[in-house]
């Protein structure tokens, strides 16, 4: 009986810290998610405020709303669709007016969003890729999002030129991170195909929500 009771102690003592360690792994990984996001994002309304540019204001808003939604809704493992659906909007109009508006995205969200919930945060790091390594300034070749809500399943699709003149200085780290997040998260919820393409990259990604 005394064995059984150790045996008891010591499998909820390493469940205990086995949940520690996984919301640990976490919360450093959403820690890494938008740095040089915000900081390039500040670069660019100090840009505009230099210039007198109208833009600069509406900037400054969306630019708060991010933050607000970074600092308060992420501390939640799972928000509403529907208001990481504006975290994407406002993070799209802030590279558009960054690009002093030759920047060219096509967004579009089909189905229901309803009272589905999403991992904050889980797919924007997509959605910076394709800014930060993509060709957009061409309305013949945007970068497409589309965003498909069906019952309980959420299929992401993005497509982006790839622009060879850019160089990927940080190795790839924000995909690693997005991978690993839906490894913890969605262990057996989701499925994830990357395709780099000679001139396309195209991302697909399948998440069983709750």
């Amino acid at each position: 009986l005394s064995y059984l009771m150790d045996w008891r102690t010591m499998r909820i003592q390493k469940e205990i810290v086995e949940k520690e360690q996984f919301k640990t792994e976490l919360a450093f990984l959403k820690s890494q998610v938008n740095p040089h996001y915000l900081f390039n994002t500040i670069n660019d309304i100090y840009a505009l405020t230099q210039q007198q540019s109208q833009e600069a204001p509406n900037a400054l808003l969306k630019l708060s709303e991010l933050l607000r939604y970074m600092l308060r809704e992420s501390d939640d493992p799972f928000v509403p669709l529907s208001k990481e659906i504006i975290y994407l909007e406002n993070v799209i109009e802030l590279q558009k007016i960054g690009h002093k508006g030759f920047s060219y995205v096509d967004f579009d969200v089909v189905g229901q969003v309803n009272q589905l919930k999403i991992a904050p945060l889980i797919l924007i790091n997509f959605i910076e890729n394709a800014f930060k390594h993509g060709s957009f300034n061409n309305k013949e070749t945007p970068i497409n999002i589309l965003i498909i809500i069906e019952q309980q399943s959420l299929h992401f699709q993005i497509t982006n030129k790839i622009n060879h003149a850019k160089k990927d200085k940080t190795g790839g780290i924000g995909l690693a991170n997005v991978k690993r997040r839906l490894s913890l998260i969605y262990p057996a919820q989701h499925q994830l195909e990357i395709h780099q393409l000679e001139n396309e990259f195209i991302v697909d990604l399948k998440i069983d929500l709750l």
